[in-house]
């Protein structure tokens, strides 16, 4: 299928070796707003990835493992693809030389995607950020290897193909806690036997799809059989793994953010786009509130959190914004106070969003504490936070990057354009 169109640099090919060209912009609801070679990935419709032999089926698109995937396009030292991160696809997406592709691929091209990058990008320090659930023993392995290799930190969810007490101990920081009840449960050995079965995706779902119905499946169960004895075994294998909980997201169910009294407030202190949105979801949420709402999994991540913290795993203050809904800043002061609740003093919640990302990042001469010498990059508060970590909203004045907010100056800041 080779496109002797140029003008299929803004499109992709179909399958008779026509150029189908893409909405840049727009959106689409579904597949049936698309063309018959597109699909409505993340709200835009996207070309589907072609088949190739060689390396030039479609213009500006790179033949790899018989899969066509769009060249990156690069100007001096920037990368300047057509997205940027994981975070600009849809869920089991990943970001690969500026297309958002599914992910099921081999590790031929998670190497040769990490090397590429390094040498495009190396002179400005940029890496992309792989996303990616469905990773197999040896992939993981071969990601680890290059990352180590090149000193990166490694921050993880845990591989649905992998236990936690395997995968922890060679990544740096995992997140969400979702996969640990699996190799907690009693019939752990069971349930990672079934999951690898599922894996092999007879159906065909999508990432998303499998993900959520491999959830769905195991992880009550999982909950139901907790093992002390062997949890115990798996934390003591997450020693030295930073755990980011993001309560605030897995436990949303316990203290949904509509319902909290300051929620309208921080709603009109948002970017105006972005309040919109959110007020017509909290608007969807208060007139059909979700009936008995099940927090096991809540409950259970509040446990675990304090189970580790206990044991001496470190734990890190992360939120996962803007899903939830979580504003940013506003989801980090709840993610503290589930931290308090989980078991952490204000004093060690406090280091979980300050110190820890700065040992994460091998910046801790630098940042994290308040020091001379350090970045002075500073929030003032009102009331103390160690007495009441709800006080980390009192917020007085910020200095970032030098410059110093306060009353309503900082609002306006937040607000933007």
């Amino acid at each position: 299928t080779v496109c002797p169109s140029t003008n299929c640099s803004t499109g992709v090919c179909n399958a008779t070796g026509g150029c189908d060209l893409l909405p840049l912009s727009g959106s689409c609801d579904d597949d049936d707003a698309c063309t018959d070679d597109d699909s409505c990935l993340a709200g835009t419709c996207q070309g589907n990835l072609k088949d190739c032999t060689d390396g030039n089926p479609c213009t500006l698109n790179t033949c790899l493992n018989g899969i066509c995937y769009e060249a990156t396009i690069s100007a001096g030292d920037q990368c300047i693809p057509g997205c940027v991160d994981g975070d600009d696809c849809p869920p089991d997406y990943v970001c690969y030389d500026g297309t958002c592709i599914y992910s099921q691929y081999d590790q031929e091209i998670y190497i040769r995607f990490l090397d590429h990058e390094i040498e495009q990008c190396s002179s400005n320090d940029t890496y992309k950020l792989i996303q990616h659930y469905v990773l197999d023993t040896e992939v993981f392995e071969a990601m680890v290897q290059t990352a180590n290799e090149l000193d990166l930190p490694i921050d993880s969810h845990v591989p649905l193909s992998l236990r936690a007490g395997t995968a922890g101990p060679s990544v740096d920081s995992i997140e969400h806690l979702r996969n640990i009840e699996m190799d907690c449960a009693s019939d752990s050995p069971v349930l990672h036997e079934e999951r690898l079965e599922q894996l092999k995706n007879p159906d065909r779902m999508s990432g998303f799809e499998l993900r959520s119905f491999l959830h769905r499946l195991q992880r009550l169960p999982a909950i139901s059989n907790y093992d002390q004895a062997r949890c115990d075994r798996v934390i003591a294998a997450l020693e030295s793994t930073i755990q980011v909980p993001t309560l605030q997201l897995v436990a949303t169910g316990l203290i949904p953010p509509w319902s909290r009294d300051d929620w309208d407030a921080t709603l009109d202190r948002l970017p105006h786009m972005a309040a919109a949105e959110w007020r017509a979801v909290t608007a969807e949420r208060r007139a059909d509130p979700p009936e008995d709402v099940d927090t096991t999994f809540a409950e259970w991540a509040l446990f675990l959190t304090g189970r580790a913290h206990s044991a001496g795993v470190p734990i890190g203050a992360g939120t996962d914004t803007p899903i939830g809904p979580s504003p940013p800043g506003y989801s980090l002061h709840t993610e503290l106070e589930f931290l308090v609740r989980a078991g952490l003093t204000p004093v060690e919640a406090l280091a979980a969003a300050t110190v820890r990302p700065a040992e994460f990042f091998s910046l801790q001469e630098d940042m994290g504490s308040v020091e001379v010498g350090k970045v002075a990059d500073l929030v003032l508060l009102e009331a103390n936070p160690f007495e009441d970590i709800s006080n980390t909203k009192r917020i007085s004045h910020v200095v970032s990057k030098g410059v110093g907010y306060g009353g309503e100056m900082l609002i306006e800041a937040g607000k933007g354009p």
